[in-house]
């Protein structure tokens, strides 16, 4: 049987009063029985990488009660984030056939989730909880977006399985290509956007410039393979030349 957890037991709801001012409360899903039917040697390991790798590293406090479908975390707004992510982490370690993390690109969050987020929806049921940190909290340290999968080993695998297939066929059908110098984005985007135009009427490839980036996409590889050639061809041409340009 499972100890008395970390930290005593979870009370309240997220945001629920008794937290200090500036503190947040936030929530883990997790299977109703990962923790109840874990032995009790494996638990007291669990609790002591909690209490050192979370509640110590972090000044948070962690709370978990066996046949309770979620972890609680509550502490600093912006420690908060960094924490749940490292408890996630722990418990995939210590649960590898029933947890599972996947971070995922910035960008590629929504090619994941589906529009309204329906590809989550349909991974989600009984044996199986689905958690999708877009944004898991402010500031350049904080942890980028992931899903959190828990639930029963079958149900896991299918749905670890899909998403990688997911992420696979976006890097495929997607490709960044970054703008080593400021004064090289006005020559790839051209007057009025005209280079940017050109290039995706030759290629047949979604084209934008962002944050000194370039973005492509299309859904065939090789579409977004020819438009990147080109992009990088030109950074380069515009390099070798000192900046004298370069053309599409």
């Amino acid at each position: 049987a499972a100890s008395g957890g970390v930290g005593g037991p979870v009370g309240g709801a997220r945001g629920s009063g008794g937290s200090p001012s500036g503190s947040r409360r936030d929530f883990l899903s997790i299977s109703a029985d990962l923790l109840s039917t874990a032995p009790a040697p494996k638990m007291r390991d669990l609790e002591m990488d909690l209490k050192e790798h979370v509640e110590a590293k972090f000044r948070v406090k962690v709370r978990m009660q066996p046949n309770n479908p979620r972890v609680e975390v509550e502490g600093d707004t912006h420690a908060v984030a960094l924490a749940r992510r490292e408890v996630q982490k722990i418990l995939s370690y210590y649960f590898t056939d029933r947890c599972c993390l996947i971070e995922i690109p910035p960008r590629a969050v929504d090619f994941v989730a589906g529009e309204q987020d329906r590809k989550l929806a349909r991974m989600q049921g009984r044996d199986l909880t689905v958690s999708l940190d877009r944004h898991s909290g402010d500031g350049p340290s904080s942890p980028s977006p992931a899903l959190w999968l828990c639930g029963f080993p079958r149900a896991l695998q299918h749905a670890s399985a899909r998403v990688s297939g997911d992420l696979d066929r976006w890097r495929e059908t997607h490709a960044e290509v970054e703008i080593p110098d400021s004064r090289m984005t006005g020559r790839i985007v051209g007057p009025r956007g005209d280079n940017v135009r050109r290039l995706q009427e030759e290629t047949g490839a979604d084209v934008e410039v962002a944050d000194g980036i370039v973005l492509i996409s299309a859904e065939d590889p090789r579409v977004v393979e020819s438009a990147r050639r080109k992009i990088e061809r030109m950074i380069e041409d515009w390099s070798r030349g000192g900046g004298a340009g370069g053309s599409l």
